[in-house]
């Protein structure tokens, strides 16, 4: 009798781990196309950073902006290393 009870709630359960485990697995696969992305532009974004911070450092409201822009830049340049 309690075969009757535990064998569907096993598969149940079972069902809903193996979608958990699906659905997880695509948006790591996502974030890893995502982290190739920023990867390759990184450089770029560093680059474009230090040309503006010597073209515009003379405005505050730039400067402040591009503060903010660099820390977030070197932040992911970390999460790389």
């Amino acid at each position: 009798m309690a075969e009757l009870v535990i064998g569907p709630l096993i598969s149940m359960v079972k069902e809903k781990a193996s979608s958990y485990l699906l659905d997880q697995y695509k948006v790591m696969e996502g974030m890893e196309e995502q982290r190739k992305t920023l990867e390759r532009r990184l450089p770029a974004i560093l680059h474009i950073i230090q040309d503006a911070e010597e073209k515009g450092a003379s405005r505050p409201e730039v400067a402040v902006w591009l503060k903010d822009l660099k820390a977030a830049a070197y932040e992911a340049n970390d999460v790389f290393d």
